[in-house]
């Protein structure tokens, strides 16, 4: 994936928007993916979209 970024000479979001739908257990494991991910490859990827459940209240707020 990062590859194709570089090959096309693109910087990319990750899109986590669908971890919104996910026990946040789930979801914490998934963002941390997205975060060791850009930090292995920041010459390709700039950041991430990650929502939260707003019903998950402070659990997610700390979260984020």
């Amino acid at each position: 994936m990062a590859d194709h970024f570089r090959q096309s000479n693109v910087r990319a979001v990750l899109d986590f928007g669908f971890t919104k739908f996910i026990p946040l257990d789930e979801a914490r494991a998934v963002h941390d993916y997205g975060f060791a991910t850009e930090r292995a490859r920041a010459d390709a990827i700039i950041g991430h979209w990650i929502h939260i459940d707003p019903h998950t209240g402070l659990e997610g707020v700390r979260e984020l």
